[in-house]
């Protein structure tokens, strides 16, 4: 026999409706493509896009996704499809807060403290003396001396030599320090130390400790105008006239709850504006003056909920506000009036938690109008990190803009814990071989301090040749899934964006198809020849998967050179399971014959409601085919043809239908 007597035979097909009637024959009437047609769903191909850019190109055959101009920063787990500022996971060793080209970070110098006994020796600030002064004469700078507060000890800095310049005695560690000249007597580095000692440093490095009130508390100092202020534990007071007599000092002035050491206690002194900021393990205080007197103001009471001793420590002035650490937060806090507490920290990146870049906020330093630099300490990993505040973008219609975003790690220290960071200047116009000034120092819980060169005149660090860069950098891109999180992609190429690559830097790639297993570095290198060419480099012909995570190394044989990166492109496609549609048309007529001969009882109105039902039907239907294969599909067309009474016998219709196997 011509015909195979497995099902569907003796019909051409036979449709289950899942409604318990189950399974009902059917017969095909040819067409010219022939009984049965099945074909590949149909793409947006043949579509015409309302623009011509990566994102019309059909991605079945090969679409393009650029990652370039990161100007939202750091922080993107999982790519931002629409995003009007792109992200990047996270970086180490690599700066993007130049409209958002990816260069290497900033290369750190290891200095040296003499005689600095080991171990564990907390660097609790960097500033530079100023000359002494004489009343109301202007602070200025002939012979600039970089101090460091670190362990119970004063280190200076002159000429690129560090010496000792005054051991403060056993259990009695400098905290804090402020250049002030009162109204009265001459002016200074004024310090502060642990046991409540005010000392100051005169223009020959002499030291000379004040003389303060009975039970005075100087833990802490700084300068606000013509006022001096020191404080500790829950106290502060403050003097106009010359601070090394007792008598130019107030009276105390208690601040929110008095709970003696510890609790209660102040951890800083913070001038903005014309007010003082005074954080407390328990609390953050503002001061305002009303009459002759001073009263405290508790900014914040929710901050009352988590007392802990590092709460407002080394915090930052920089933009007219004050950043600080309060908790596992960091937060933008403006005085005055309108006092407001804003969370700014990276920890509200929450996709950058599992990251190793994560970490606890240490000490902030801000530089210029420019940028402001963030320290953090991971205790899981015993690392620190440098981020980097804001990326500075030119646009054509809002001009220049800083936006709110965090970049990084621009730096890090693997098994050391950063405890402060300062930007120091310490000369007029930078020179070759002179101090690095501005320069941002970096202290550490054992004593060490690094410093890195910041550029002069721009927040661009290639706009300086006295910049250096560290050798090594890597950005991590976003997991890539190119809009079609579910579908498995083909990876065909990467090429390089226009970029600039000086003599002795070049890049590289790598990449892995799954998020648990191991990158793969590519082979060819982006040279400055190379890279010059647009080259494009090819992924194995088998690199397919759901998901492509890729990150980017840079590279300098020359500390004075930095690879600028403009971007990266990805060409891929995707690979969707196969679906197929099936196009054919029922006979719907009286006395049909079936394969076998035998003529089919069933009516024509019968055999269209039940095609119709199938197509009204919203989940799936199964269906029989005549290649003896059982599919689970939708019918998504349906028509019907009643042919002109003189070419048919009583009712009988073809119904056209168009069904896609979903399963």
């Amino acid at each position: 026999m011509a015909w195979s007597r497995h099902r569907p035979h003796p019909w051409d097909a036979e449709v289950d409706l899942q409604d318990g009637a189950g399974w009902v024959g059917v017969m095909l009437k040819p067409g010219d493509a022939g009984l049965l047609v099945g074909k590949k769903s149909d793409s947006l191909a043949n579509v015409s896009p309302q623009s011509w850019s990566y994102a019309d190109q059909d991605p079945s055959r090969e679409t393009t996704t650029t990652f370039s101009r990161l100007i939202g920063g750091m922080g993107a787990r999982q790519p931002d499809e629409d995003a009007q500022r792109p992200r990047y996971y996270y970086a180490d060793g690599v700066d993007t807060s130049i409209a958002g080209r990816p260069m290497l970070g900033p290369l750190f110098v290891t200095e040296a403290l003499p005689g600095l006994p080991a171990g564990t020796q907390t660097v609790h600030q960097f500033i530079v003396a100023l000359d002494q002064v004489v009343g109301l004469a202007p602070l200025l700078t002939a012979t600039p001396t970089l101090i460091c507060l670190v362990g119970r000890y004063a280190y200076r800095r002159r000429a690129g030599v560090w010496s000792l310049g005054h051991d403060f005695g056993v259990g009695n560690e400098p905290l804090a320090a402020v250049n002030f000249a009162g109204l009265t007597g001459t002016g200074g580095l004024f310090v502060s130390t642990q046991l409540n000692e005010l000392w100051k440093m005169d223009a020959n490095g002499g030291w000379t400790q004040a003389v303060l009130p009975a039970s005075a508390q100087c833990q802490y100092v700084a300068a606000v105008g013509h006022e001096l202020w020191i404080g500790g534990n829950g106290v502060v007071r403050k003097a106009s006239n010359d601070p090394m007599l007792a008598a130019s000092w107030g009276g105390e002035i208690a601040l929110g709850d008095q709970f003696g050491p510890g609790v209660g206690s102040i951890t800083g002194l913070v001038a903005v504006g014309d007010q003082m900021l005074v954080p407390k393990t328990n609390g953050l205080y503002g001061t305002t003056t009303t009459g002759t007197g001073v009263l405290d103001v508790d900014l914040f009471p929710e901050l009352k909920n988590d007392p802990r001793t590092t709460n407002g420590r080394n915090a930052a002035v920089w933009r007219d506000a004050v950043w600080l650490a309060y908790g596992d937060a960091f937060y933008r806090v403006t005085a005055g009036a309108t006092a407001e507490l804003d969370p700014v920290g990276p920890e509200r990146l929450l996709e950058l938690g599992g990251s190793p870049i994560s970490g606890a906020p240490i000490a902030a330093a801000g530089w210029a109008d420019w940028h402001l630099f963030l320290a953090t300490y991971n205790a899981t990993t015993g690392a620190s990190h440098l981020l980097k505040y804001g990326t500075w973008v030119n646009d054509a219609r809002a001009g220049y803009d800083l936006t709110d975003v965090w970049h990084g790690a621009i730096a890090s220290w693997a098994g050391k814990e950063v405890t402060r960071i300062d930007v120091v200047h310490t000369t007029g116009t930078p020179v070759a071989g002179g101090e690095p000034s501005p320069a941002l120092w970096v202290g550490f819980s054992d004593g060490t301090v690094q410093y890195a060169r910041l550029p002069s005149a721009s927040p661009d660090p290639t706009s300086d040749p006295l910049c250096r860069y560290v050798a090594t950098g890597r950005l991590y891109w976003p997991s890539q899934v190119g809009g079609y999180p579910v579908t498995t992609k083909s990876w065909h190429a990467l090429s390089l964006l226009p970029s600039v690559f000086p003599t002795g830097t070049w890049a590289r790639q790598a990449y892995r198809l799954s998020q648990a297993g191991a990158y793969t570095t590519i082979g060819t290198d982006w040279t400055p020849a190379l890279a010059a060419a647009g080259l494009r480099v090819a992924l194995p012909d088998d690199a397919t998967s759901l998901v492509l995570d890729a990150y980017t190394d840079l590279f300098t044989t020359d500390p004075t050179a930095t690879p600028v990166l403009e971007g990266v492109a990805l060409h891929w496609a995707v690979r969707p399971t196969l679906r197929l549609e099936w196009q054919c048309t029922v006979k719907a007529a009286n006395r049909l014959v079936r394969r076998d001969g035998v003529v089919s009882r069933r009516s024509a109105s019968a055999i269209r409601a039940l095609v119709k039902a199938a197509a009204a039907n919203p989940g799936m239907v199964r269906i029989r085919l005549s290649d003896e294969t059982l599919s689970s599909i939708a019918l998504i067309q349906y028509t019907e043809v009643l042919a002109p009474a003189e070419r048919r016998w009583g009712l009988a219709w073809d119904v056209p239908i168009v069904a896609v196997a979903y399963r």
